[in-house]
């Protein structure tokens, strides 16, 4: 485990600083989108969840 994490730090000793600032600017970029899509997903999700539950409680009565 611990070489491994080694190797994922190295593997950006080849970038200066600027591509390293860039190339985070563009990783976080990334992270905003799919938590952003990932909290659509939830909250499409639960209302789904609750139509669901509303049916089956319509169905039971």
């Amino acid at each position: 485990m611990r070489d491994q994490q080694t190797d994922r730090y190295t593997s950006f000793a080849h970038l200066d600083l600027r591509e390293k600032r860039e190339y985070l600017d563009v990783l976080c970029d990334v992270v905003w989108d799919i938590e952003t899509e990932l909290a659509q997903a939830k909250a499409e999700r639960a209302a789904l969840m609750s139509s669901l539950q509303a049916e089956l409680q319509d169905a039971v009565h």
